[in-house]
């Protein structure tokens, strides 16, 4: 996705796809809930924005390699399904980017309440 366009859309709210998933330890995997995620640029160095849920309080840097597209109303298009935990979240790489709404088997955990995500191609 282009940069300077993700960047203009600082400060909006967007909702995610694939929705993000939730897990409690012990449990099942937990329904997705449709939270918003707002669009700051107090991200890392390399990284285009941070996506922020004020809801839960995950957050984590996005890379331009991790968006696939940005559609009208305010739907940020990944190339990675994340999954949220009480004190972290990670992010896996989609098995096919035409498959937005589904996600491969493979899993990298992020430190506890943030991450930085990168889809590698």
């Amino acid at each position: 996705m282009n940069r300077s366009k993700l960047r203009e859309l600082e400060g909006e709210a967007v909702r995610l796809r694939p929705i993000a998933r939730r897990v409690v330890p012990g449990t099942n995997k937990l329904p997705g809930v449709d939270d918003l995620w707002r669009i700051g640029s107090d991200c890392c160095a390399g990284a285009i924005v941070r996506l922020h849920n004020r809801v839960t309080g995950h957050f984590f840097d996005v890379y331009s390699d991790s968006v696939q597209e940005f559609r009208e109303p305010n739907t940020l298009i990944l190339r990675q399904q994340i999954t949220l935990y009480p004190r972290g979240l990670s992010c896996e790489p989609l098995a096919d980017r035409r498959l937005a709404y589904a996600s491969s088997s493979s899993r990298s955990e992020m430190s506890p309440g943030s991450g930085t995500c990168s889809s590698g191609g």
